[in-house]
This record gives structure tokens, C-alpha cells and sequence, in this order.
């Protein structure tokens, strides 16, 4: 996913990476819930800062960059 977004981040991106980035959050804790079988807490255990850090989730770009 890394790659992919610095290579699609030129031009209007902030609404569809936004969009992406919260389709793969809540896919990646989702699939975290069933395999660690957890019945409380889906937002409070697996929080964003907790994907990306403990679990490697990379975070797309929300801006393009600027053209000079």
C-alpha cells in the first residue's frame, strides 16, 4: 500500500486516500478481532495509532505534493 500511494498522491487525493485509509483500518481490525477472538473494546483495544505502530499498518499520504 506504501508504494502504491506515493505513486497515485499527484493530483486531488485527500478524499479517495482518506477513504482507503479508513476501508484498510477497519479491515485490519476487524480480521485482528476474529483472530484474537475479543468481545469488548473494537475501537478502544485496536485504536489507528495502534495499527500503524504495533501492527505495520502504513499510512497513505492525505496532501499532494506541491508543484513548482
Amino acid at each position: 500500500m506504501q508504494g502504491w500511494g506515493q505513486c497515485y498522491h499527484y493530483g486531488n487525493c485527500t478524499q479517495v486516500f482518506g477513504s482507503q485509509q479508513h476501508w484498510l483500518n477497519e479491515r485490519l481490525r476487524g480480521w485482528l478481532w476474529q483472530k484474537y477472538n475479543r468481545t469488548l473494546g473494537f475501537y478502544t483495544f485496536f485504536t489507528n495509532e495502534r495499527l500503524q505502530g504495533q501492527y505495520g499498518l502504513a499510512s497513505l499520504p492525505t496532501h499532494a505534493p506541491q508543484r513548482r
